[in-house]
């Protein structure tokens, strides 16, 4: 037989006698034959022991759930809160519950963040002039548009860069007689602020258990007070002020868990005395105020 073909014959054994053909091979001395799947190599002493193919593939799909939670752009959430309102002769306090929605890159713009929150409040009132009065019924709400103007930090800082506007809106019932007998009345307030937010960066690699913190700074452009006097006092009417000076500061901390985002909050807003208004034969005014809110909200992913 021409020597072209003996490694063709040789081939042809070898294959005929290959696992899952005809029979397992012989194993060399000192093992024993087995049907285990293949063990990975053992580590080498000072070194990190290899991972196999299945622990690659599951430690990836971890992640990338983990990053998809993260980046739901659609969040609800809820608060639990405590809120202080004071002027010179005037403070309201109370709990409050609130509803909550963020969502990131409305309508596919991918630099824009729009946020919105609900808050109603009992609150109760007093004052060293007209009395006590509770169970006074309070709603707010907050509407932020924010754009993440830079590609990256200043002065070499991570994280993300906002800025927007911030609408408020805010109704109180003070309606009912005070422990002096004095009546109330309704009010509402209205304030557009410029806002810029700083957020402290998360890795999706640091998803669950990892924290990040987040500042607001707000300069109130316009607001506007209505107080319908005229409920409290037949002579006089409406009066309606306008607010052009005030500051806001709020800071929250973020810790991610499985389910969710728990941030406990605080936040501080200091609006300046308003113009003065000529309200039946009385001059009205809003004076200086101050309001602070602590608490916590939850995000569900």
């Amino acid at each position: 037989m021409p020597r072209l073909y003996w490694p063709l014959l040789l081939a042809a054994s070898c294959a005929l006698a290959s696992p899952g053909v005809w029979a397992q091979p012989a194993q060399p001395p000192g093992q024993v034959a087995s049907d285990a799947q293949p063990q990975a190599p053992a580590a080498v002493p000072g070194e990190a022991a290899p991972q196999t193919t299945s622990q690659t593939a599951n430690e990836s799909a971890n992640e990338t759930t983990n990053e998809t939670a993260i980046e739901s752009p659609l969040q609800y959430g809820v608060s639990l809160g405590y809120s202080r309102y004071a002027e010179d002769l005037m403070r309201l306090s109370g709990p409050s519950l609130g509803l909550h929605v963020r969502w990131r890159q409305p309508f596919g713009l991918s630099r824009w963040t729009l946020r919105a929150q609900g808050l109603a409040s009992v609150s109760r009132y007093t004052s060293p002039v007209s009395g006590s009065l509770d169970n006074s019924r309070s709603w707010a709400t907050t509407w932020q548009a924010l754009h993440s103007s830079v590609d990256s930090m200043p002065w070499g800082l991570a994280g993300q860069l906002q800025t927007g506007l911030e609408l408020q809106t805010d109704y109180n019932d003070l309606r009912g007689l005070t422990s002096n007998g004095h009546a109330g009345y309704e009010r509402e307030r209205f304030g557009l602020w410029a806002l810029a937010a700083y957020q402290s960066p998360v890795l999706p690699s640091q998803a669950l258990g990892a924290q990040h913190w987040r500042m607001e700074l707000g300069v109130l452009l316009r607001g506007l007070a209505v107080s319908y006097l005229l409920q409290a006092n037949s002579s006089l009417g409406t009066a309606r002020n306008n607010q052009n000076m005030g500051v806001l500061f709020r800071t929250e901390r973020t810790y991610r868990l499985q389910q969710g985002d728990l941030s406990p909050y605080m936040g501080v807003t200091w609006v300046d005395k308003s113009d003065v208004q000529i309200v039946g034969a009385k001059k009205a005014y809003e004076p200086v105020n101050t309001t602070w809110q602590l608490g916590a909200k939850w995000f569900w992913k």
